[in-house]
C-alpha cells in the first residue's frame, strides 16, 4: 500500500513539473515584464533616445505606404535608409541623455481606434490591439558641441503624444510619436 502511494505521489510530480516547463515557455521572464507596461516602454524609449537602442521599443514591421488606407495613424518611419542613417550619426552625435519627467493619460484616449489594422512588411494585414495614447514629459541634454538642433527641445521639457499598442506578443511597441 505505501508503495502504491509514493508511485502515485512520484507520478503526480512528474505531470506537475511537466505541465511546469510546457507552461515556461509562455510565460513573461521576470526581466521581460516591463514590455507589458506601456510607461515603462515610453521610459526605455526616452533613456535610449541618443542611441539605436530606442528602435527595441518600436513597432518597425509596417509597410507605411500600403497601411496609410486602413487607418489614420501617423507611424514612426524606421526604414533602414540613407535618411535613417543620416539621422541615427545626428542624434548620437547630437543628444548626452534623456530623461523622464512625466507620462500621463492622453485625454483623446477613447477616440482610439481597436483593434489598428496595418500591412506588415510582407503584406499581411495585422491587427494591433488596445492601443493607449500618453502624454510624455521629457528633458533631452546635447552634447557640448552638439552637430545641429534636433527637433527636441535642450533646456525645456518635451512634450509629446506616444501612441502604442500590443504586438503579436501582448508585448507594448510605440507605434506613432507626434507633438501636443
Amino acid at each position: 500500500m505505501r508503495h502504491k502511494k509514493i508511485i502515485a505521489l512520484v507520478f503526480m510530480t512528474a505531470i506537475f513539473m511537466t505541465a511546469c516547463v510546457e507552461s515556461k515557455e509562455s510565460a513573461t521572464r521576470p526581466e521581460d515584464l516591463w514590455r507589458k507596461n506601456p510607461v515603462d516602454v515610453v521610459s526605455s524609449y526616452v533613456e535610449h533616445l541618443g542611441d539605436k537602442k530606442r528602435l527595441e521599443y518600436v513597432y518597425s514591421d509596417i509597410d507605411l505606404e500600403a497601411s496609410k488606407d486602413l487607418t489614420k495613424v501617423n507611424f514612426i518611419d524606421t526604414e533602414e535608409d540613407g535618411k535613417s542613417n543620416e539621422l541615427e550619426k545626428i542624434y548620437k552625435n547630437s543628444i548626452e541623455s534623456s530623461e523622464l519627467i512625466s507620462v500621463r493619460p492622453d485625454k483623446n484616449q477613447e477616440n482610439n481606434e481597436n483593434p489598428i489594422e496595418i500591412k506588415n512588411k510582407n503584406g499581411k494585414t495585422v491587427k494591433l490591439y488596445d492601443p493607449i495614447t500618453l502624454e510624455v514629459s521629457f528633458k533631452t541634454n546635447y552634447k557640448e558641441n552638439a552637430e545641429r538642433a534636433l527637433p527636441y527641445e535642450k533646456d525645456y521639457p518635451n512634450e509629446r503624444i506616444f501612441m502604442l499598442a500590443k504586438d503579436s506578443n501582448g508585448d507594448y511597441k510605440i507605434i506613432s510619436i507626434y507633438n501636443l
